[in-house]
C-alpha cells in the first residue's frame, strides 16, 4: 500500500475534524430528557465529557493538518545543492 501525501493526509485530518463537528452537532439537537433527577444529571455529564472529547479531537485534527502542510515537502528544490540533477553533474 502506497503511503499518503501530505495533501491526502491532511484531507484525512480535516475530514475527522469535520465529522467531529458534526458529532457534537448531533449530539446538542439530540439530548435526551429523563425524568430522574440524579440520572439526569449523569447523563448530562456524560454527555458534555463526550462533547469535550470531539471538540478536542476537531481541534486536534485540524491543528494536525496544518502542521502536516507546514512541514511537507516542497515539489521544488529548496536550493541548488537538492537538486538531483546538481547532484549529478558533481565528481
Amino acid at each position: 500500500m502506497p503511503f499518503a501525501s501530505p495533501r491526502e493526509q491532511a484531507g484525512a485530518l480535516e475530514e475527522l475534524a469535520a465529522r467531529c463537528d458534526d458529532a457534537v452537532e448531533a449530539l446538542l439537537c439530540g439530548l435526551p430528557v429523563v425524568g430522574d433527577r440524579r440520572t439526569q444529571a449523569a447523563v448530562d455529564a456524560y454527555l458534555d465529557a463526550v462533547m469535550d472529547a470531539l471538540r478536542m479531537l476537531a481541534v486536534a485534527g485540524r491543528e494536525a493538518s496544518h502542521g502536516v502542510l507546514r512541514h511537507a515537502p516542497s515539489t521544488e528544490p529548496q536550493c541548488e545543492r537538492s537538486d538531483p540533477a546538481w547532484r549529478a553533474r558533481q565528481p
